[in-house]
């Protein structure tokens, strides 16, 4: 979008020769392989335990999913992420995924959902590299953003993993590279079949993961903010995503009754978790007001008639504040995105949640492990704002660019600090990864303005005294503490918080301040963003993808054991402990039930009911619950131990001898 003439001073890493860039990125590349052929297929949480059944019975029962439910109806028989209609048991999650990996399954079983997102997360990397190169005609920014993506965000694990986190992302960038290339696009008939083909892949995703219409919802927005806008392309955007947002409706009525695309059912317990649609009015209201905002006849009275625009912004401020709803929902927004993209521990220490603790500082703790807000694991962000802002704020020639770029993380700040869904069991936030790609261009354009605008040499020694530095304090603090979280807190939380806010003021006054004072300024705040840069490679590859790595062996290592005494068409129970157990998902017609949802009141005529249909019933519980089971409950039966694990005991559960 912008011809970019580089200057005298180019960065260290534009200062390789292009060619070995590619060359290390194909290297990367070859190491992602053989990373993906050693890894173990097990299940990290329940979700890719939920979408491992869905793959498995695709093929043979389409979207409905083998469960206990229709044979016993007890909550027991069916766990949360379950839904219940007509009859019949379906996944909340949308239908495209188990599609998509059903030939991936067929070839490989449950290591198939590992290697299509193996392959999505090549091509994100190749889209990263072409949106960056047309929106700034630079192919050394382009294979700079590519870097920072892969080695300086958390994106690489879910390239390794069963959820359809990157799958979903290769749609979601697809789209939007079609987009920037249909807005470029001088032929007429090019641009809106541009426009209609990228809304027809943005309007599939949310066939994936729901929260992909966002970024539907972000396109959209690059042709309605435009000057002049582009109706022409926003109806062709609108149009093409019309068939997929259709197939996704017409599915969720077979699986929920009803045609909300946007819909995840109604659980056992009547709520109902859906698009907030009070979000999404204000969210239309704001972008009204955009629209007519961002005019030109507007912009131009407001710059000669500035006064009117305080006293306006000033009004609108005084009306929310007064409007009950409206302030609620604009604090809940703030301190929820203050929460996700700043601090967790932010977070309500009232909100109950399963496999979660916390510290005495409220910090949320998984498998033994501290998880972070967006800056606590990148926190260079802080640099990619500002740097780009102040540019956009002077007028840049590639204000449009950076704009662009801007649109899709905004949305899902907003979107999540709402919701203040931080994702359950995993160390990052992974809903947040959709916004890589355009942090990862925002990042390598900061690189750029630091050594081109501010004239900072960064030869190779500044590389490597910061990836030493920053090394040498990450493996002091956090490689001889890594099991004590409370000690993590400072390297993990309270450190990157640390570096964003050094980072955010040093560039702040490099692009403020002059003289000595300013260049000293400037060379300390590129120092500081490359030891930012490191320790967010340092946290993504060396404390949160071992973690996850190490709870998948585990959750392998126990499913293992248990695999060979649980017969096929059998009935196992599991509590409090979900994970170790997923493995089971394997054995055909194997109902798995969650006696803790509703606290074993149903556990025993649903034991007495297999059994009369001469169904074995195995479980899994901890010693101090079969203890009480069988003074109790389950006095009338016969227990026989099979397994001692570290914290519970698996036991085949028979009739009594006396029956």
């Amino acid at each position: 979008m912008v011809n970019y003439i580089p200057g005298k001073e180019q960065p260290f890493l534009d200062a390789v020769s292009r060619h070995w860039k590619i060359v290390f990125l194909l290297a990367l590349g070859f190491f992602h392989v053989i990373l993906t052929l050693t890894i173990l297929p097990a299940h990290l949480s329940i979700d890719e335990a939920i979408y491992h059944m869905m793959a498995r019975d695709f093929p043979a029962r389409g979207l409905e999913v083998f469960t206990g439910y229709p044979e016993y109806s007890s909550r027991e028989m069916l766990h949360q992420f379950m839904r219940v209609y007509s009859g019949r048991t379906f996944s909340q999650y949308p239908y495209l995924y188990p599609v998509l990996t059903t030939p991936w399954y067929f070839v490989f079983g449950f290591y198939g959902l590992f290697l299509i997102n193996s392959f999505a997360f090549a091509g994100v990397v190749l889209l990263v590299y072409l949106l960056a190169r047309d929106l700034f005609s630079d192919n050394d920014l382009a294979a700079n953003s590519c870097l920072v993506f892969v080695l300086g965000t958390y994106a690489w694990e879910y390239s390794q993993a069963a959820w359809p986190h990157m799958t979903a992302l290769l749609f979601t960038t697809t789209a939007f590279y079609l987009a920037v290339k249909s807005y470029n696009s001088e032929n007429t008939s090019h641009r809106l079949l541009l426009a209609l083909t990228a809304g027809l892949v943005a309007g599939f995703a949310p066939g994936i993961r729901l929260d992909t219409i966002l970024v539907l919802g972000a396109i959209l927005m690059i042709f309605l903010l435009s000057r002049p806008w582009r109706p022409l392309e926003t109806i062709a955007v609108a149009a093409g995503s019309l068939p997929g947002l259709a197939v996704l409706s017409w599915t969720n009525s077979i699986k929920f009754g009803t045609f909300n695309p946007l819909s995840y059912g109604t659980p056992l317990d009547g709520y109902v978790p859906t698009v907030p649609w009070v979000l999404a009015g204000a969210g239309l209201s704001g972008l009204v007001l955009l629209w007519i905002l961002t005019r030109s006849p507007v912009t131009r009275f407001l710059k000669q008639h500035w006064g009117y625009a305080l006293g306006g912004i000033c009004l609108a401020a005084l009306l929310v504040l007064v409007i009950p709803h409206t302030r609620t929902m604009v604090l809940q927004v703030s301190v929820g995105m203050l929460m996700m993209v700043v601090d967790l521990r932010f977070r309500d220490p009232a909100i109950i949640e399963q496999a979660l603790r916390t510290t005495s500082s409220g910090a949320i703790v998984y498998i033994l492990g501290l998880k972070k807000s967006l800056i606590q694991s990148l926190p260079y962000l802080t640099a990619a704002l500002w740097i780009p802002v102040f540019r956009i704020l002077r007028g840049s020639s590639e204000t449009r660019s950076l704009l662009i770029l801007f649109v899709v993380p905004i949305l899902l700040g907003a979107f999540f600090g709402f919701t203040r869904d931080h994702g359950g069991l995993c160390l990052n936030l992974r809903f947040f990864l959709a916004a890589l790609p355009f942090t990862s261009i925002l990042t390598a354009f900061a690189l750029r303005t630091i050594s081109t605008e501010w004239s900072v040499p960064d030869g190779p020694m500044v590389w490597i005294s910061a990836i030493g530095l920053g090394a040498a304090v990450f493996f002091l603090f956090v490689g001889r503490n890594v099991m004590d979280v409370e000690a993590l807190e400072l390297p993990l939380l309270n450190l990157p918080l640390i570096l964003a806010t050094t980072l955010l003021i040093l560039v702040i006054g490099g692009d403020l301040l002059k003289g000595t004072l300013g260049s000293f300024v400037r060379h300390t705040a590129f120092v500081i963003l490359a030891i930012s840069l490191t320790w967010a490679s340092l946290t993504a590859f060396f404390y949160d993808y071992p973690l996850h790595s190490r709870q998948r062996a585990v959750n392998y290592e126990m499913g293992e054991k248990v695999l060979p005494l649980i017969p096929d068409d059998s009935v196992f129970f599991t509590a409090p402990f979900i994970d170790p157990f997923l493995k089971l998902v394997e054995k055909p017609r194997l109902r798995i039930g969650f006696p803790g949802r509703d606290r074993f009141a149903d556990f025993p005529k649903i034991v007495e009911f297999y059994l009369k249909s001469h169904k074995r019933v195995f479980a899994a519980f901890p010693e101090g619950f079969w203890n009480e089971l069988t003074r109790g409950p389950l006095s009338q039966f016969s227990i026989n131990p099979l397994l001692s694990m570290p914290g519970c005991i698996v036991a085949e559960i028979t009739a009594s001898k006396a029956d």
